[in-house]
């Protein structure tokens, strides 16, 4: 029995909106937009509130959506706290075990390993400066197991799966290398770091 109910995913919104027959909701929905373009996926029935990250944003769902301005409230994409708090690379980087003296590349697939990381890491071959290369395949295997089986390279790649180390890794690096999700872009402004769109899902990204 809550008495709100916030979806930072579009999908939740779309089943809360129009709830089963069998399921009772009263509680209000309301959505936040973690894209900085309006993808129409965002836009539900009998939702209360939108939380956006810009102006434009606000003015498509009220220009486009026809959702009254008093429904529309420019928030801002919300992140953990962490990526505000200032990075000490040398202490990170013992963290991690990466040392300092190369160019540190972090290469994110997202977390259902979209992104073909084997040519991106191919085509960082051309680089002839040192590099470290970062690929994090994430939930994808079959991904990770692509990258680990990679002939040696004049670099050093470190190939990781999961992990929850994402904020330090992003903060130690000197390049991000991924799709442009909303979350991604926002945690690499706060965090100071160049993003190398790549592989954009057509429309919002």
């Amino acid at each position: 029995a809550p008495d709100h109910i916030i979806c930072t995913n579009s999908v939740p919104a779309y089943f809360l909106a129009e709830p089963p027959q069998n399921v009772h909701i009263t509680a209000p929905v309301s959505v936040v937009v973690t894209d900085y373009s309006l993808h129409w996926y965002w836009v539900q029935p009998n939702v209360r509130f939108y939380f956006v990250a810009t102006e434009a944003v606000r003015r498509q769902l009220i220009r486009e959506a026809n959702i009254q301005p008093s429904q529309v409230v420019v928030s801002g994409i919300p992140v953990d706290p962490i990526w505000y708090e200032p990075a000490d690379r040398a202490a990170l980087g013992k963290k991690l075990a990466l040392p300092l003296d190369r160019t540190i590349i972090m290469d994110l697939s997202g977390g259902h390993g979209l992104i073909d990381l084997v040519e991106v890491v191919n085509q960082l071959e051309k680089v002839n400066r040192p590099l470290t290369i970062i690929a994090v395949a994430g939930k994808n295997e079959a991904l990770q197991q692509k990258l680990t089986d990679l002939p040696n390279t004049k670099h050093e790649l470190k190939v990781l799966g999961w992990t929850n180390d994402m904020p330090d890794l992003v903060r130690l690096a000197d390049v991000v290398i991924s799709k442009s999700g909303g979350l991604t872009t926002t945690e690499c402004m706060v965090s100071g770091k160049p993003l190398l769109a790549v592989f954009p899902i057509p429309g919002q990204e």
